[in-house]
Formats: structure tokens, C-alpha cells, sequence
């Protein structure tokens, strides 16, 4: 059934909201950079691509019948032109199929951020939630305790998503280019749940309209194959990418030669020469013109001869030309340190971060002391020549292709441990610079938002980056060798501020340093470590002897504090494990969370174990929001964690600042063993929230007799209303629980046939919620008057023709209650709403009726339309009948 109600708001707000376990749930997603991936990625030349366009393939799935294929691949050979031909399909759909939502992720091995599985999911669904508010709220409610870290979760999430998205008229197209470079680890994984996710849609009818589409791009490699060979496959084929290199080259050639006068008769030959040796390839096309045209002399016959005779001798292949090109353009030491950074960094580096990244020495005292380049843009084009590319409008600097990363790691194996030995140094030498006011031990938000925090990042450009990845790349080196007492030795060598150097190196598990020493805020490191989930950190900080594991800060937050205010349950179970609780258990942190509420969140049964078995934990407790660990407790998984409350003398009736009980949050998470537990124990079934809603009306979203009755006969009323007027019976009838109206109409008391404040008794909310068979029942309910009419004069027949079987509509008709030539207040009739939206059949119904009452088929509503003019906008049979039956 649809999840949105259009008259009023109460109902959905009653399904909606639910219990908020934690402020920006849906912030963990991060948000999307999807303009900026497109930035990174080259545009089409003009004239080049259209024949994906004119695909049949490409043409069957975006169209109406999309359903036939709502999954499109483009695999394709290195250098292609791939990445190119996506940026090309998300404008072009971005612009020319209007309204739709296109969503797009761009993988790249080059980017830590974008070569993750988690990534490109936490991506897709944040783009989509930005551009469907309502959305947003749904999955916020459905999913309140949801993992955002885990690709399950994102998985469940995208589905529920999609099902949603269907109902829409409008398409959504889901974009994902160069899955083949998600990591090793990801990639099986990732192919897997989608082929799954397809699966599950395509099973339950979850893409039968055809509004959902996906489009992925990748080499065509073998596991890759394996999981998507099911799907239609759209290849990029060699003699087609030949022609649009052709019509690339023809275009820049000619270009070129008008401004170095040179003769039309040679332009033909580079184009050839060029479009041959590629082989379908554009990056090999493209760097070979630029290297081509990059001549240093004059041009004339004789420089220009030279130039196709080089031309000839450049091998074909993307990683011969890699090779041809580095042999000639021989890089120094300066351009082997632009490589090293390029190609192991961990993102994509902003040209002023390269700037200060290259400057740094040992024996600067501070950042203002570095000798920066005087244009390294400049500098790195001229000494790295085409193995690089540079951003323009965001200043970001990176290889020109992914091969380009993957040739130098291979070509350069040895480089490897010196090269992250060289950031890493050169990030935790910029950390201990004087002028910086705190190294990685103070920094304690990830994702503040503090303006001085900015601030500080606009002036040490290099900061972000060496907080974020020096202990990624000491990792890294340590992996290819035991460097412990090297590293050690050598950095706190050189460094100027040896004090700063054990901050820094403090999670290394380093014996020589004091791993107590409090800094900005009374934080140790491993409230740090702490607060970024760094796991073999935290081992090696509780391996040494002496560590305070239950250390506060100045504001009585441990690191276990940290850990569960960033939701990362590994993290809280490795300092559990060693240190049990801190002394401020029962207090609340800055943010208002109490630390059992967010043991209780995460379903972290260690955590809450300790917590038992700890006589200073008060249960009773209550966060910021009124909420208690009960609350919390009832809409995790584990029903045990309710039940070990409630033995622990936990209270059962509580009301939060809302006036939402606990058992109002049971009956909302819908777990049925939860529910017995609390109403068994004494819970109040008569209170209600700030809606005027009572645990009746949470208990009747669901069709559970039992559960309904227990409650009734604990105190709760039949028929009070809500603050919109909803009674009971309404949302039974809405979510059409069968069962449970059965009970509700049978009872002596209830107010069967009382309308809500917007007008409608329990059949319209029967109606509204396309329950058929919810309908069903209440129309053979004697009780139930059928002849009730909503705030807008409809009748039933009114609101059920667009959606409801021929067999309800003719059970409708035949009562003989409704009114059939009776008009809403838009003078709208039941045969006018046949004719625009309803199936043949009702159509025919409708008609049949009209003729054997002898009604006039003629009306016309407010606006002096007939129902033929209803019938012409999309429903040709409509017409037929009407013309049939003598219509005017």
C-alpha cells in the first residue's frame, strides 16, 4: 500500500514518528560529492557518444518498459573512454528527461574515500534522500537503530528505497562507473548484493513500472562477468570508439594546425596515424596528441616530420606508452616525489596540500618557514609532464588514470615502504610544527562543524590531510617492515619539538613515551584513538603497562565515552574487555547521551552485562530527551535486553518529554515477546502522547488480537480520539488489519460511523489505505453507513475507482447506498472519475449503471467538463464506451 497519506497529516505522522535514538541519524551517510566526482572526470568531445543514444538496448531501458531491463551494463577495455561516457549519460539525463532524480558514484582506486563498497552505497542513498525529502522521514522511521556502517544495512536500506521510488511516475537512474575498482576485498561483495538486490525487487514486482534504473561501467573482467552476465550488456566496442576518435581528433587537429599554419594535407595523416594506434583507446589517443603537439621547437616540414616519425614509434597499449613516456621524460628526484605522493596518498591531494607536502624538512621549525614553490602548478606539469592532471576549478591534482597508479606501483614495487615512510614523516613533521595549535591527540570531532575549526583548516592547508592519514600510511609502512625502532629513532631524530613527535606517535604502541599525558581538554591518546575507531591502535595502547583505560577528560567523558557516542561497537567492547566502566557511568556526556542508553543503542550485550552486574548503575536514568534505558531497550533486536531491564527493577510506565511511553515505543517496533513483558509487569495502557494518541492507537498499526484486547482491558478507550480526531478503528482500517477491525466493529461501545476532523468515518480510511479487503468487510457490516460522504462530498465510489478490483467496485454499486450521479464540491462525478483513471471494467460498471438508472452521462463538473473530456486525457476506452453510449 502507498506509505503516504494526501488528507491530513496525523496518520502518517502517527507511523512516522518514532523513537529518534540518536540527533542526525542519517548524518553518518555523509554527503554526496557527486558534482564534484564529475569534475574530475573529462568531457565529451562534440558529435562523440551518440550512438549510445541510438541503442536499442540503451532506448529498452530508458523507456516505459524498463522493467524488461532495469539493469543496463557497458563494460569496456582500459582507456575506453568509460568514466567520459557516464559524465556524458548523467547530463545528458540530468537535463533531457525531465522530472527525474539521477543519482551517480564514480569509483577510483586512486581514493580511499570512493574505492569502498560502503562508500558507494552510504553515496547512492544520501543522493537519493537529498532529493526525496519525504523519503528521508520514511526510512528515518522505519530503520531508527539502523547500522550506517554496514553494507547489509545500506543494502536494506537501497531496497526499501526502491520499492518506495517505484510508486513515483517519474524515473530515477542510478548511475556506478568503474565498479571493477572498488578494492579486492569489496568488489564480490558489492556485485553480490546488487545482483541480489535486483533480484529481491524484480521477485516482488519492486521495479514493475519501470522507475527505477541502473547503469554500471567496468572492464570486462572475469568476476565481474560472473555476477552481471544476466543482465543486457551494452559494449564498447572497438570500431565504434574508433569513429569517435576520429571525430575527437579531427576536432582538435584541425584545431591546432589553423593556429601553427599547418597544412591541411598533414592534418589527415596525424589523425590516422593516431586513431589507428589506439585501438579503440581514447586515453591512449589523447596522450599521445598531447605529447605530439608538445613539441619544443618550431613548427615546420622538418619538426614536423620528426613528430610522425615519433609518432610511428610510440607502441600501442596503455602501459607500453606509460613506459615510452617516463623513459623520455627521465623525472629527477623532484618529480619522483610529486609520483610518490600521486600514487600513495590516500585521496586525491589539492594542489596547495602537494605545495606544502613537497616543501617540508626535517629542520623547519614552523609552516611558515617552508620554501613553497613560486607556481607549482606549473612546476609539477613541467616535471611530470602527461602523467598528470589538475583540476582547475577545485585545485586538485591527480594521475591521469587509474592505470597510471596501478603501472608505477607495479614498474616501482620498491618504492613502496620508502614512499609511505616520506608522508608519513612529512605529515607528523607538519604536526609538530610550532604554529599549529594541536597535533592529532586534541583532535576530537571528525566531522565538527566549529567555525574556529574551519578556520584552522583554511590556514594550515595541509592539516586536514595529515591528521586524517599519517597513522593510514604508518600502517602501511609498517606492513612491508618491522620499522618500529627505525621509524622511532629516526623521526624523533629530527623533529624540532620531541615533545609534540610523542603525541603524534602515541598510538604506535611505543613503550618510550608516557601514553597518560593528558593534552587540550584532559583527553589522553586513547580518547583519541578512541573517537576515530582506531582498533589496533587502542591494542596497542592497552597492551602497555599502566594505561588508564577509564581516564576523564575535563568534561568526565572516558574513552569509552567516545566510542559510544561514534556508535563503534568493536571500539567499546576492546576497552569494556579491559578497563569495565568509567566512574561517570550514570552522567550524561555534552551531547545529552547517558553511556547505558548507548551500550543499550548499539546491542553491545558485554557492555550491558558489565552494567548488570555493576551496583552504582542507576537504570532510571533519564537522557536529555526523558528517554530511559527502557526505551531504548525495546526497539533494539534483542528482545533479552528488555527482559534483563525489567529483572533489574528497571520502571516499565514511563512517560518521556514527549509523553510517549515505553510501551507506545514497543508496540511502534513491533515486537510482540517485548510487548507481553511490559504489560505483564503493570505498564499503563491509558496515558497519552503530545498527539493525543493512546498505546491503542500504536497497537492497532498491526493485527495482533491479543495484543489489542490485553490492552483494552487494562484501561485503554475505544473511542478516544487523537488530537486530529483519529480514532482507534481509523487506523486499523488504514493499515488494513482485518482481524483487528473485525474485533473493533463487533465491540458494543464503539462509535463505528464517527468521522475524524478531516472529514473521514472508517470506510474513507479503508479507501485511503487501498485495503481492500479491509473495505470488504466493513461494507457487509450492517453497522457501517456507505453512505457517508468525506469533507469534499465524495462518496466511497469516489475514492476507490483509481485503485480498487472490479469486483469491490461492483459489490459498492450494487448496495445501493452511494449515490452514483452525486457530485463533489468540484462538481466531479463518479462516471468522471471512471473515465480518467479507473480500469475497463469499473468503466464499464460505472456505465452499465448510469445507463440502467438513466442518468445523464452529459454532467460536466465546475469547470464545464463532461466525462468524455475526463476519458480523452489517457483513457481510450473510456472514450469508445462514451462515444458508444451517445455521449456528447
Amino acid at each position: 500500500m502507498g506509505t503516504f497519506l494526501s488528507d491530513g497529516n496525523s496518520a502518517d505522522n502517527h507511523r512516522s514518528r518514532r523513537i529518534e535514538l540518536e540527533d542526525g541519524f542519517w548524518s553518518d551517510l555523509g554527503m554526496p560529492d557527486a558534482e564534484k566526482q564529475l569534475d574530475f572526470v573529462a568531457g565529451n568531445h562534440k558529435g562523440t557518444l551518440g550512438w549510445i543514444l541510438r541503442d536499442r538496448l540503451y532506448n529498452l531501458w530508458n523507456s516505459s518498459n524498463a522493467h524488461e531491463a532495469p539493469v543496463l551494463r557497458m563494460p569496456g577495455p582500459l582507456g575506453c573512454g568509460k568514466s567520459v561516457a557516464m559524465k556524458f549519460l548523467v547530463n545528458h539525463l540530468s537535463y533531457s528527461v525531465a522530472p527525474s532524480t539521477v543519482v551517480s558514484f564514480f569509483c577510483d582506486d586512486r581514493d580511499s574515500t570512493r574505492r569502498t563498497q560502503l562508500a558507494l552505497l552510504k553515496s547512492v542513498l544520501s543522493q537519493i534522500l537529498q532529493k526525496h525529502d519525504e523519503l528521508r522521514s520514511e526510512l528515518s522511521a522505519r530503520n531508527p537503530t539502523a547500522n550506517l556502517s554496514s553494507p547489509t544495512n545500506l543494502c536494506k536500506l537501497l531496497e526499501q528505497a526502491c520499492h518506495t521510488l517505484n510508486c513515483s511516475n517519474h524515473p530515477t537512474y542510478v548511475l556506478i562507473d568503474a565498479v571493477d575498482e572498488l578494492e579486492d576485498a569489496d568488489r564480490a561483495d558489492f556485485l553480490q548484493r546488487f545482483k541480489q538486490l535486483i533480484q529481491n525487487l524484480m521477485s516482488s514486482k519492486g521495479l514493475h513500472n519501470g522507475s527505477i534504473r541502473f547503469l554500471l561501467t567496468s572492464r570486462p573482467w572475469t568476476q565481474v562477468e560472473d555476477y552481471l552476465d544476466s543482465f543486457p550488456t551494452l559494449e564498447f566496442k572497438r570500431e565504434t570508439v574508433h569513429i569517435d576518435i576520429e571525430s575527437m581528433l579531427a576536432d582538435v587537429v584541425q584545431s591546432f594546425a589553423r593556429q601553427e599554419a599547418i597544412p591541411d594535407t598533414k592534418n589527415r595523416k596525424i589523425i590516422d596515424t593516431i586513431a589507428h594506434k589506439a585501438q579503440g583507446m581514447f586515453l591512449w589517443a589523447s596522450l599521445v596528441w598531447d605529447n605530439f603537439k608538445a613539441a619544443d621547437s618550431a613548427w615546420n616540414s622538418y619538426t614536423l616530420d620528426l613528430q610522425l616519425n615519433d609518432l610511428e614509434a610510440i607502441p600501442s597499449g596503455v602501459v607500453p606508452l606509460y613506459d615510452h613516456l617516463l623513459r623520455r621524460l627521465k623525472p629527477g628526484e623532484y618529480a619522483w616525489n610529486v609520483f610518490k605522493w600521486l600514487v600513495y596518498a590516500e585521496r586525491p591531494l589539492y594542489i596547495s596540500e602537494l605545495d606544502i607536502a613537497l616543501a617540508i624538512l626535517h629542520e623547519s621549525p614552523d609552516s611558515n618557514s617552508l620554501e613553497l614553490a613560486y607556481n607549482i602548478s606549473r612546476s609539477v606539469q613541467r616535471f611530470c609532464g602527461p602523467f598528470v592532471r589538475i583540476e582547475e576549478s577545485q585545485q586538485i591534482i591527480n594521475l591521469v588514470h587509474h592505470s597510471a597508479r596501478t603501472f608505477f606501483q607495479q614498474s616501482h614495487r620498491h618504492d613502496l615502504l620508502s614512499a609511505h615512510e616520506m608522508i608519513m614523516n612529512s605529515c607528523l613533521t607538519y604536526l609538530c610544527f610550532s604554529d599549529i595549535p594541536w597535533g592529532p591527540v586534541n583532535y576530537f570531532s571528525p566531522t565538527s562543524s566549529d567555525i574556529s575549526t574551519k578556520d584552522i583548516f583554511a590556514k594550515h592547508k595541509f592539516l586536514k590531510y595529515a591528521i586524517s592519514y599519517w597513522y593510514s600510511h604508518y600502517m602501511n609502512a609498517r606492513a612491508q617492515e618491522s620499522m618500529t625502532t627505525k621509524t622511532t629513532t629516526q623521526f624523533s631524530d629530527q623533529v624540532a619539538n620531541k615533545y609534540e613527535a610523542e603525541r603524534c606517535l602515541a598510538f604506535a604502541g611505543l613503550t618510550l613515551f608516557d601514553h597518560n599525558t593528558p593534552h587540550r581538554g584532559g583527553g589522553t591518546a586513547l580518547h583519541i584513538a578512541a573517537t576515530w575507531g582506531w582498533t589496533q591502535a587502542i591494542h596497542d595502547l592497552l597492551t602497555i603497562e599502566g594505561v588508564e583505560a577509564s581516564r576523564l577528560d575535563e568534561e568526565g567523558c572516558s574513552p569509552l565515552h567516545f566510542a559510544c557516542q561514534w556508535s563503534l561497537s568493536r571500539t567499546a567492547k576492546q576497552l569494556i574487555d579491559y578497563g569495565g566502566l568509567p566512574t561517570t557511568v550514570n552522567s550524561l556526556d555534552p551531547e545529552g547521551n547517558c553511556l547505558l542508553h548507548s551500550m543499550i543503542r548499539k546491542v553491545w550485550d558485554r557492555g550491558l552485562e558489565v552494567m548488570i552486574q555493576n551496583p552504582g548503575v542507576n537504570f532510571g536514568v533519564l537522557d536529555r530527551w526523558g528517554r530511559s534505558a527502557l526505551d531504548y531497550a525495546v526497539v533494539t533486536p534483542d528482545t533479552s535486553i528488555s527482559r534483563k531491564l525489567v529483572e533489574a527493577g528497571t520502571p516499565v510506565s514511563h512517560t518521556d518529554h514527549n509523553l510517549k511511553t515505553t510501551l507506545m515505543y514497543a508496540l511502534d517496533e513491533g515486537k510482540v515477546e517485548t510487548i507481553n513483558l511490559l504489560l505483564s509487569n503493570g505498564a499503563k495502557c491509558d496515558d497519552i502522547d503530545k498527539g493525543g494518541r493512546s498505546a491503542l492507537h500504536y497497537a492497532v498499526s498491526r493485527d495482533w488480537i491479543h495484543v489489542i484486547k490485553q490492552i483494552v482491558e487494562k484501561g485503554a478507550n475505544l473511542n478516544k480520539a487523537d488530537n486530529s480526531g483519529i480514532l482507534p478503528i481509523h487506523l486499523a482500517a488504514f493499515y488494513g488489519n482485518p482481524n483487528a477491525v473485525r474485533w473493533l466493529v463487533s465491540q458494543p461501545n464503539v462509535e463505528i460511523n464517527k468521522k475524524s476532523s478531516n472529514g473521514d468515518s472508517v470506510i474513507f480510511w479503508a479507501a485511503k489505505g487501498r485495503q481492500s479487503n479491509t473495505l470488504q468487510l466493513l461494507l457487509d457490516n450492517s453497522e457501517v453507513d456507505k453512505s457517508l460522504k468525506d469533507q469534499f462530498a465524495r462518496t466511497i465510489l469516489h475514492v476507490t475507482l483509481s485503485w480498487a478490483r472490479p469486483n469491490l467496485i461492483e459489490d459498492i454499486i450494487k448496495s445501493n447506498v452511494v449515490e452514483l450521479d452525486a457530485k463533489d464540491h468540484t462538481g466531479t462525478t463518479c462516471l468522471h472519475r471512471a473515465a480518467h483513471e479507473a480500469a475497463n471494467k469499473s468503466m464499464e460498471l460505472i456505465f452499465d449503471a448510469y445507463d440502467a438508472e438513466g442518468f445523464n452521462i452529459d454532467q460536466i463538473d465546475a469547470k464545464g467538463r463532461t466525462a468524455l473530456h475526463y476519458g480523452a486525457m489517457n483513457n481510450p476506452y473510456a472514450v469508445a464506451l462514451l462515444v458508444w453510449g451517445n455521449a456528447d
